[in-house]
């Protein structure tokens, strides 16, 4: 049914019918939406995949052919020749839709967009995150506090909880960016402004972490987080002194740092919308996570 799979895989110069309108289309996008380079690289690369398709199996000379039915023997075609996986041919066809929307809407050329008519299709269930108990948690603090410079892990791991912020971010933290009295942290990535509120429990940590602090500080470096010898504290140090935590506590489970960004995503999922939670994991938003005061993973023990 698809002999000219191969054909169709390996060829990357084929443009057809749809090619002259790809310009026009991504210019709109570019005034109309707030897109980044990537997701207008995939728009094009998804129209040129179906122009292409329409060039070698449903041999559409012109736009008119193209109506439902076309876009249902597409889907067929991404899912049983090219094996595509439900949610990239959802991915080709919100591309699609966008762009059906723009032949109509602006170009004309469509009584209505042809892709209000072509359902989506119901996206695999997806392989559950690994995430922390909180009894997990609480055991793997309580190991972390064993040692003298435990509480600045903890402090770490503790922000990420609460927060949501990737490691990265939370190790590049400076003095300044801490109000202890308004109980408050502020992010700012690329004039960006992101403001924290945290809990009680973490107040109280870090002002006993501070005071540890005090006593590592020799180089009067202004990063939050300072390594045994005063120096700014690595990723790959948290990141070993993490494992060989978690190894200590025997979980059934071989936990990361990243899990913990993943038991925040989860834990807030349950209590605010799809689209909020899509703000909230982009690092890129200026939104104040105000909803982080009913996430329950604060005040942690």
């Amino acid at each position: 049914m698809y002999d000219f799979i191969d054909e169709y895989i390996n060829d990357k110069k084929t443009t057809h019918i749809l090619n002259k309108y790809i310009y026009g289309f991504i210019n709109n996008l570019k005034k109309t939406k707030k897109l980044n380079q990537k997701t207008l690289y995939l728009h094009i690369k998804y129209i040129e995949l179906f122009d292409k398709y329409l060039f070698y199996y449903a041999n559409n000379k012109n736009l008119n052919d193209i109506n439902e039915k076309t876009i249902e023997d597409y889907k067929n075609f991404c899912s049983n020749a090219l094996k595509n996986n439900n949610k990239t041919i959802n991915k080709k066809l919100n591309s699609l839709n966008k762009f059906f929307n723009y032949l109509t809407k602006y170009k004309h050329l469509y009584q209505y967009n042809i892709m209000l008519n072509v359902p989506l299709l119901k996206n695999e269930e997806e392989k559950k995150p690994t995430i922390f108990t909180t009894s997990e948690l609480r055991l793997l603090f309580n190991e972390m506090r064993k040692y003298i410079y435990g509480y600045r892990d903890i402090i770490i791991s503790k922000i990420i909880l609460e927060t949501g912020m990737l490691t990265k971010d939370v190790l590049n933290l400076k003095l300044d960016q801490i109000s202890l009295s308004d109980k408050t942290l502020v992010l700012t990535i690329r004039d960006n402004h992101k403001l924290y509120d945290l809990s009680n429990n973490l107040i109280s940590d870090l002002n006993q972490y501070l005071n540890l602090r005090k006593t590592l500080d020799k180089n009067n470096i202004y990063y939050l987080f300072l390594s045994n010898r005063g120096n700014k504290y690595s990723i790959r140090s948290y990141q070993i002194f993490f494992r060989e935590a978690v190894s200590r506590c025997n979980l059934v489970k071989t936990y990361l740092p990243r899990h913990l960004r993943s038991t925040f995503l989860y834990n807030i999922s349950k209590l605010v919308s799809e689209d909020r939670l899509r703000q909230i994991a982009a690092q890129n938003k200026v939104t104040q996570y105000y909803e982080l005061s009913n996430n329950p993973l604060r005040n942690l023990i």
